[in-house]
């Protein structure tokens, strides 16, 4: 009986994998056939098309990955190309729609898994780019060496991951785990989930208290998981992987993230430092959680109560399960890389590292509401809080993490004029949250 059940999932998923192609095919012709024979009577009328294709295309997605996160970073970084990248236009459809069709293409190709996939994520944008309408071999503007640029890397970013597989089944895994408000705790432990299914051993180092984090590694294989901070993983989380991890002599290597989701460089800008560390990163995975910074929660409670039941997906829910089992087996998991070639990440580094952290953001008690528990200061990443005078006094830098903030129970905790406004995030995922109670166990 069971082994009739697991015959007609892996039909069913068959036939998923094939429709996918189909029906990408039947999206290139009809882009192409716009692009080619459709005359627009008007710039405006033109670009109403494009994100009109554009939210097809994410639709498409969205229907086999299941992954809001996903639809989302395709809707802006296809959409910030082309309101950075000025010069692409109506004129230079070629230009326009090579992002469209790369990422179309790119997740059909990491969907399938067919032996030629790497084939087919190439296939179709070589095709769109040669005998699109006008001279794209051609470009004539500085912009569109920039979306070609963008647009390729893509691919090789995708060869580079889906020709590289391990040589035989992991057995123990290495899992740097940086979570502070419980949200990228929550989403790393579905992937340990699936990975111990598999039979991996995992050794799970706790990224939070960074001025003692010193690991040692002993597993066959690498996994981080953080949450997105200005584009970027958490400042000290991103000094440790450039200037502290190890080299890793060719070990397979994982991704893993959360954010609100939008056209983040997080990834890539990881995918990048581990595998010039020497990893061969095979993968990545994010997923869209609640919004959990109390300076945009602003309104009515019940409203950011609903909203945080939203969250996670449940899409992203199992095809994190999925990817924890197939990672420990050497196949092809997660979701794509769809990125864009943009300097986010570098104006992430730039605004939000130590230095900088250190004199903007500093921390206040309201004394009157401040009920000298010490959870804040037991909690921060960053040792930063000390009791002075029987209450909470910043010295230091800080790395906004705003754990301080969200676990107050009295809400006397705020960072100077920004988050004294609005509503806590009181984390869901309350045991990947370090407790005084713990934090006092541990050190005594």
């Amino acid at each position: 009986m069971r082994i009739n059940e697991a015959q007609k999932r892996d039909s069913d998923s068959e036939l998923r994998r094939y429709s996918f192609f189909v029906e990408g095919i039947l999206f290139s012709i009809l882009v192409f056939t716009i692009a080619r024979y459709v005359s627009f009577p008007s710039r405006n009328f033109f670009w109403i098309t494009a994100y009109i294709l554009l939210f097809t295309a994410t639709i498409l997605i969205y229907r086999h990955y299941r992954s809001f996160g996903l639809m989302v970073d395709i809707i802006v970084i296809v959409a910030f190309i082309w309101w950075i990248y000025t010069g692409v236009g109506y004129k230079t459809k070629s230009y326009v729609f090579l992002p469209v069709i790369i990422a179309v293409w790119l997740s059909i190709s990491h969907k399938v898994q067919w032996k030629y996939s790497v084939v087919f994520a190439w296939s179709v944008p070589l095709v769109w780019f040669v005998f699109s309408h006008e001279p794209a071999l051609l470009p004539s503007r500085i912009t569109h060496y920039l979306v070609l640029i963008s647009s390729f890397l893509m691919l090789l970013v995708y060869t580079s991951m889906i020709t590289i597989r391990p040589k035989s089944q992991i057995k123990k895994i290495d899992f740097f785990l940086s979570s502070y408000s419980g949200n990228t705790g929550h989403f790393a432990n579905l992937f340990m989930v699936g990975a111990k299914e598999a039979g991996a051993e995992i050794v799970l180092h706790r990224f939070h208290h960074y001025k003692t984090f010193i690991p040692s590694l002993k597993g066959d294989s690498l996994v981080i998981a953080f949450p997105v901070f200005g584009c970027k993983p958490p400042w000290p989380f991103l000094y440790y992987l450039v200037f502290k991890l190890p080299t890793g002599g060719g070990k397979p290597a994982f991704i893993l993230y959360t954010c609100i989701g939008g056209a983040e460089n997080a990834g890539i800008l990881c995918w990048l430092i581990l595998t010039l560390k020497g990893y061969r990163v095979i993968g990545r995975n994010m997923a869209v959680y609640p919004f959990n910074v109390p300076t945009f929660r602003l309104g009515p409670r019940n409203v950011w109560k609903y909203l945080d039941q939203i969250f996670p997906r449940q899409g992203d829910v199992i095809n994190q399960l999925e990817s924890g089992k197939k990672f420990v087996n050497g196949q092809i998991c997660g979701i794509p890389f769809i990125f864009a070639l943009t300097p986010a990440f570098i104006v992430g580094i730039l605004i939000d590292n130590k230095f900088f952290d250190t004199f903007l953001y500093r921390n206040h008690v309201m004394k009157k509401r401040c009920n000298q528990c010490g959870i804040c200061i037991d909690y921060c990443p960053a040792e930063r809080l000390k009791m002075v005078n029987n209450y909470p006094k910043a010295k230091g830098t800080c790395m906004i993490c705003l754990g301080c903030v969200n676990n107050c129970p009295k809400k006397a905790m705020h960072l100077w004029l920004w988050t004294e406004y609005g509503n806590q995030y009181k984390p869901k995922f309350k045991e990947f949250i370090a407790k005084r109670r713990q934090q006092i166990k541990k050190s005594t």
